[in-house]
């Protein structure tokens, strides 16, 4: 986790997926072109429309799973990826 952090501290930019509207004005500040990302949810399924928000998909993917140990492993690595987000400024603490 250290290490992680230290490493995500050495980038120019992070952006938190609740906040792209943060990139899209780094974006347009450094290279002068302007694009649209956030509010998008292009994988928000298959019968989402336009303006549609994403829905729970954490119980689509556990159905989907044929062994309770590679739902735990996918849980574990969602938990360490979260406590990272929060560490770094980028998410709040919130359950996985």
């Amino acid at each position: 986790m250290r290490e992680a952090a230290a490493a995500a501290r050495g980038l120019d930019g992070l952006y938190g997926v609740d906040n792209l509207g943060a990139l899209e004005q780094d974006i347009l500040e450094r290279t002068g072109q302007e694009i649209t990302v956030a509010g998008r949810y292009v994988n928000a399924g298959p019968d989402a429309g336009p303006d549609a928000q994403p829905d729970l998909r954490w119980p689509k993917l556990a159905a989907r799973l044929e062994q309770d140990q590679s739902l735990q492993k996918l849980l574990d690595f969602a938990r360490l990826d979260q406590q990272l987000m929060i560490e770094l400024g980028l998410a709040s603490d919130a359950p996985v």
